[in-house]
């Protein structure tokens, strides 16, 4: 849904955009890795100061992996066919 909300060519983008209306009142967050993956098309378009400053304004509150997150991450990425 973030990269919809903050790509205006993305075919999503007005559903996000609907969505979020609708959730207005609730609290946002995501981890981390979601972050760094929702930011590479801003990043590659050279917008992500742009993009950074949209999710801060949706008031995204970022959800730190523990350490050893990694593994169990790979463990179930590994999983999926």
């Amino acid at each position: 849904m973030l990269i919809a909300l903050l790509d205006e060519r993305d075919t999503h983008h007005d559903r996000a955009v609907e969505r979020l209306k609708g959730l207005a009142k609730s609290p946002f967050a995501c981890s981390s890795v979601t972050l760094a993956e929702v930011l590479v098309g801003p990043t590659r378009a050279d917008r992500l100061e742009e993009a950074r400053r949209a999710i801060e304004g949706l008031g995204m509150r970022e959800i730190a992996l523990p350490a050893d997150a990694a593994h169990d991450l790979a463990t179930l990425r590994g999983d999926w066919p």
